[in-house]
């Protein structure tokens, strides 16, 4: 294919969850096209002339080194067993799949993990230059891949699907609403029952992102493009994970440091909840009278597995062919 003429691995068979086998290529990273990571870009056999691009958060798994290049070949071939069950949801509607190799890494000079796969606050205070705006660098990637994808006479949508789970179903739920113009249709779980509230202020306070919006001055956001966008939220009753647990039952102080922090901590327990049900509820709520197109999904006997809603996710995708 034109355009391509960077490392990919055909993949011919079934493996895991991959159905249709296809092609995996690794675009090196592009200064000048602003992203400062490689990405993936999956293209299924099957992949229609006229399609759609799926965008997959970044759902990192921990390696065993601190190098931030090892944490890129981990993820790597971490996406190249093809476990994920996007696959099986997109068996039939075989849309290309967009990865960004971006991982987390310790700033020194914070003192903290930078969890990107959550775009979390400290995000975009990251002293890293490589990873400043990382949410501007994966636009950069979907601009690139949709261009080389025109380049051989394969038509994607404007608009784009964001999936994620667990810490990057966090991220894809935050990125839908710093840029929902961009996006068609939003599929996450597995988030502690937490969302952010799409509102400045809550009770007379501002909210601090990422429980809300109140800080964000310097980022404009369209407000009636996220009440517009379709969007599916799913959460397992036995899910015990829960990413913003505190360490002390006297002051909120965050159990995983990076992810939240402790103001951020205490207007969520504050407006949201401090236990997952109470605040999977309460988002619930405020999102369906809020977003025109937002539904949720709640498993009885679904725990922290993306596979409790595959169905539904394939049904999703395939409606949008």
């Amino acid at each position: 294919m034109q355009g391509f003429e960077d490392c990919f691995a055909r993949v011919f068979s079934s493996k895991h969850e991959l159905v249709n086998g296809g092609i995996l290529y690794r675009v090196p990273l592009n200064s000048e096209k602003g992203f400062l990571f490689d990405y993936l870009l999956f293209l299924p056999n099957g992949m229609k002339k006229r399609t759609t691009l799926i965008l997959e958060f970044m759902n990192y798994k921990a390696g065993k080194t601190e190098h931030i290049e090892e944490k890129i070949e981990y993820m790597y071939e971490i996406f190249k067993s093809f476990r994920d069950i996007i696959h099986y949801c997109n068996q039939k509607s075989c849309f290309p799949i967009l990865y960004p190799l971006i991982p987390r890494y310790f700033d020194l000079n914070l003192n903290e993990e930078i969890y990107v796969n959550m775009l979390s606050s400290n995000t975009f205070l990251a002293t890293n230059p490589r990873f400043f705006h990382i949410d501007s660098q994966i636009i950069c990637m979907v601009k690139d891949a949709m261009q080389r994808l025109l380049q051989n006479q394969i038509t994607v949508d404007e608009k784009i699907i964001a999936y994620g789970f667990s810490g990057s179903g966090k991220a894809v739920n935050r990125f839908a609403l710093l840029h929902s113009n961009l996006l068609k249709l939003v599929v996450a779980g597995g988030l502690a029952g937490t969302l952010i509230l799409p509102y400045k202020s809550f009770h007379g306070e501002k909210l601090l992102y990422p429980v809300g919006i109140g800080n964000l001055q310097s980022q404009a956001i369209d407000l009636e493009s996220f009440r517009r966008l379709k969007q599916f939220y799913y959460h397992g009753e036995k899910d015990g994970i829960d990413a913003f647990c505190s360490d002390s039952n006297i002051e909120v102080v965050p159990h995983f440091k990076g992810i939240i922090t402790s103001k951020e901590l205490t207007q969520l327990y504050s407006y949201v909840g401090k236990d997952v049900a109470t605040r999977w509820a309460v988002c619930q709520k405020i999102y369906q009278k809020y977003c025109y197109q937002a539904f949720f999904e709640t498993y009885p006997d679904g725990t922290h597995s993306p596979a409790i809603a595959k169905e539904k996710i394939r049904d999703l995708f395939e409606k949008e062919i």
